[in-house]
């Protein structure tokens, strides 16, 4: 899980990597951002090019440095094999999917949904490279984004390590940037954008109502405590995976076909953990068995 004491850094050159050079603050340099958003043109090769061009450039200066892109989940036609490509050229594979937007959301699952894409990622890297997800924790009136519930957060965290994910990143960090950026972030206290307008922003900067600033404090709080639990479970997620046979089924009536996503890891004490989690947002019953076997069950959480 992403730590709070590290930091990404955008570069554009070798120089500046020379600079940070050693720096333990430094998780990894980011180049390019988003390069899969638009559909493929002439122009996609070579901006593929530039960036392992300046990824070669960086690790020359700085031998033991990560240099990783962010892209967007589009992974349908005719996206699919561009997105796939950044994916083998990043040493860290990772992508948002932000997936609470109207109209309501009825499940996790869909042609470019969180399981869709942490799936494709694992292809690509033949899981041997990290993979991080980058999670909802905002809203945009703006563009029809709205704030997770602490349930729906919850369901993001759990879901993406159920699908892979060996890192987890949440979007955004409540400022006067983001509201500039069209988005309503997380934070112990709202902040209004008065007296700053970037170039790029909306004019006026977008302002929070008094049920979106108190919605941004509550989520603030519960991906504080949904950040203990993974923390704490770090250890077992990036260990081995239990190979043990067992079955799932599901009462009530899903949103889709597979509702219930679980994976089953060995911790480091050796005991097994389980861990479950549902994609739809409708209440679900859950039963898990494991032919031939008896366990003596705690629950976490």
């Amino acid at each position: 899980m992403a730590g709070t004491s590290s930091r990404i850094t955008c570069v554009a050159n070798a120089a500046l990597a020379a600079r940070f050079k050693g720096d333990t603050t430094v998780l990894a340099f980011e180049v390019d951002h988003e390069p899969s958003m638009q559909p493929p043109d002439e122009g996609a090769g070579e901006r593929l090019r530039r960036f392992l061009e300046t990824k070669a450039a960086i690790q020359a200066a700085d031998p033991h440095r990560l240099v990783m892109t962010v892209n967007s989940p589009s992974i349908s036609p005719p996206r699919t094999d561009l997105w796939r490509a950044w994916s083998r050229a990043s040493d860290i594979h990772a992508h948002w999917k932000y997936p609470f937007m109207h109209p309501p959301v009825l499940s996790l699952s869909s042609e470019r949904g969180l399981p869709e894409t942490l799936n494709l990622a694992l292809t690509e890297t033949h899981e041997a490279k990290p993979v991080w997800y980058y999670a909802q924790a905002f809203a945009s009136p703006m563009e029809r984004w709205f704030m997770p519930s602490a349930s729906e957060a919850r369901g993001m965290l759990y879901a993406a390590i159920v699908h892979g994910a060996t890192g987890v990143f949440w979007f955004a960090y409540e400022s006067p940037v983001t509201r500039n950026g069209r988005v309503i972030g997380i934070a112990p206290d709202t902040q209004e954008a008065a007296g700053i307008q970037l170039p790029y922003g909306p004019d006026p900067p977008l302002a929070a109502s008094e049920s979106e600033a108190a919605a941004c404090r509550r989520l603030w709080q519960s991906v504080r405590l949904v950040n203990r639990e993974g923390a704490a479970l770090a250890a077992a997620v990036v260990g081995p995976t239990a190979d043990i046979f067992y079955r799932v089924f599901v009462a009530g009536t899903p949103a889709s076909a597979t509702p219930i996503r679980s994976l089953l890891k060995v911790m480091p004490n050796g005991d097994l953990l389980l861990i479950a989690a549902n994609i739809d947002t409708v209440s679900l019953q859950a039963s898990f068995f494991f032919p031939g076997r008896r366990f003596q069950i705690s629950r976490l959480y």
